[in-house]
């Protein structure tokens, strides 16, 4: 039976949620079932944590979903005290028993998070609020969006490749000058 089959399957359908948190460089994986999960060469760690029902309507701001997480857990420590300094991505898979495959069933980042007695209660955003935000999400240049002659850039100091180079060589004088 295929993932889809078994998804709607009245008697067949054993679902299992994946919750994964990447933050610093690190990723919290957990799993809401009473054992360790083995999937795509991870360990999902089981522990007692929820989320809110998944919701799609045209108000992004009304798509945020809400997890509860036991406060003793590695991913509770980052909010321990004080908020974390970046921000704090989360994926959250549905996958069903007997099926290797499982399928990306939100996506977000945390934007606030609480303490309730034991548990810590993340407030989540879709990752499509952040795409419907008003503003410059970016900053660009005319022809790259990286500093001029840093690690990223393609032109090198002391030799210029374009005529854009010219004109940023000028006003990094012109600046220089004026400090």
């Amino acid at each position: 039976m295929t993932y889809d089959l078994t998804e709607v399957s009245i008697e067949s359908s054993r679902p299992y949620f994946l919750y994964e948190f990447y933050y610093n460089g690190t990723y919290y994986r957990y799993t809401d079932y009473v054992d360790e999960i083995d999937q795509d060469d991870e360990t999902w760690s089981p522990i007692a944590i929820t989320h809110s029902s998944v919701k799609q309507s045209e108000d992004m701001s009304k798509n945020s979903l809400t997890i509860e997480i036991p406060i003793d857990t590695d991913i509770a420590d980052i909010f321990k005290g004080w908020s974390p300094e970046t921000s704090l991505t989360f994926s959250l898979y549905r996958g069903q028993f007997g099926e290797d495959d499982t399928i990306i069933y939100w996506k977000g980042r945390v934007s606030s998070h609480g303490f309730s007695g034991k548990i810590l209660e993340l407030e989540c955003e879709s990752i499509f609020t952040s795409m419907k935000r008003y503003g410059v999400r970016a900053k660009y240049q005319r022809l790259c969006r990286h500093s001029l002659f840093s690690d990223c850039c393609s032109c090198k100091q002391g030799r210029l490749c374009c005529k854009w180079c010219n004109i940023c060589r000028d006003l990094l004088r012109v600046n220089h000058i004026c400090r």
